[in-house]
């Protein structure tokens, strides 16, 4: 949806509140934690008809998730962090990426390149 430029409802569960910011890219509801939130259901439709109410919010917030997207989301972002990561947890392998391909190189010289994957535009590897 982010990509697509079009206004985002959440919750604050686990991983969602490092994407999304309350009035900034997203309404993001409440759980603050909770297992089984009382109103989550009330507080999601309160979301929906705030959006539905505000033509200027859903244009503000429709366009920031996109720009979130593309700073952040977009393929070669998503790609570029996911070699940091391979290489941060990674005991002598290098991994490499140019374009649309992921080199892997371990130290041992008989093997220099061990996997090699080639994403299409629509992310599917072959």
């Amino acid at each position: 949806m982010m990509m697509n430029g079009i206004p985002i409802i959440t919750t604050d569960g686990y991983g969602l509140s490092d994407m999304f910011k309350s009035g900034e890219n997203a309404s993001v509801v409440k759980l603050n934690g909770r297992k089984r939130p009382k109103n989550i259901a009330e507080d999601l439709a309160n979301a929906i008809v705030s959006l539905l109410h505000s033509e200027e919010l859903c244009e503000y917030l429709g366009k920031k998730a996109y720009e979130a997207y593309k700073n952040r989301y977009q393929l070669k972002h998503m790609r570029m962090g996911y070699v940091k990561l391979m290489n941060e947890f990674s005991t002598g392998m290098v991994v490499k990426s140019s374009g649309r391909q992921v080199q892997i190189f371990f130290p041992d010289d008989s093997a220099t390149i061990c996997g090699l994957a080639y994403c299409s535009s629509d992310g599917k590897s072959s």
